[in-house]
C-alpha cells in the first residue's frame, strides 16, 4: 500500500485529486482523516510520479505518517490488515 497526503483544491468536497490521479495510474481510497489544514490521506496502489499534482499539493507519506496523521485526528485510528485505516463507528472521516 502506498499513502499520500493531500487537500481539495478549493477546499470543499468534489474538488479533490482523484481523476488526476487515476490520470497518472494512481487508484485507491481517497480523503480520510481531514485535519485542521484540510489536509486528508490517501491509502492508494500505482507507483506513478504524483509530484507534478501540486494543485492538490500531493506528498506521499510513509505508513507511520499516515498513521500518525489519522490518530492526530481520531486517536482510536489503527491500521488494517489490508493497508487501509479504521477508525470506528466515525464515518464523518470519509469525505472527499
Amino acid at each position: 500500500m502506498r499513502y499520500i497526503k493531500y487537500r481539495l483544491s478549493d477546499g470543499v468536497s468534489g474538488t479533490g485529486p482523484t481523476l488526476a490521479l487515476l490520470e497518472v495510474g494512481v487508484a485507491g481510497s481517497l480523503g480520510f482523516f481531514p485535519d485542521g489544514d484540510g489536509y486528508r490521506i490517501g491509502c492508494v496502489t500505482g507507483a506513478a510520479d504524483v509530484s507534478g499534482l501540486t494543485t492538490w499539493d500531493v506528498t506521499d507519506v510513509t505508513e507511520a505518517e499516515a498513521l500518525t496523521h489519522c490518530q492526530a485526528v481520531d486517536s482510536r485510528t489503527y491500521l488494517r490488515d489490508d493497508g487501509l485505516f479504521q477508525a470506528n463507528d466515525v464515518p464523518e472521516h470519509v469525505a472527499e
